[in-house]
């Protein structure tokens, strides 16, 4: 499943635009599967921001070399901004 692609990729870089156009570099630092059915696939993505930058929570796109870009809403962990963020998924399965 999709949970599984980004999981091979667990501690590699990405690269987050920001909407005025700067880069943030990322990590991707855990993926967590959630209880999925058989319809839908449940899982979490959480990433760092490489230099400490605190980000608050908002649409972004990330990029990663091998898996291409791809639009997500991140959010904090525990801050109203934070060097960690969250990505929440729940996907239907085909």
């Amino acid at each position: 499943g999709t949970a599984a692609k980004f999981a091979a990729h667990s501690g590699t870089s990405f690269d987050l635009r920001r909407g005025d156009g700067t880069s943030v570099p990322m990590v991707l630092r855990e993926v967590i599967e959630h209880k999925s059915h058989a319809k839908t696939e449940q899982f979490s993505l959480v990433f760092a921001t490489r230099n400490g930058a605190a980000l608050p929570e908002g649409m972004y796109t990330m990029r990663h070399g091998s898996l291409g870009a791809a639009s997500m809403f991140l959010a904090p962990l525990g801050q109203a901004e934070s060097a960690s963020l969250r990505a929440d998924f729940n996907l239907l399965r085909a």
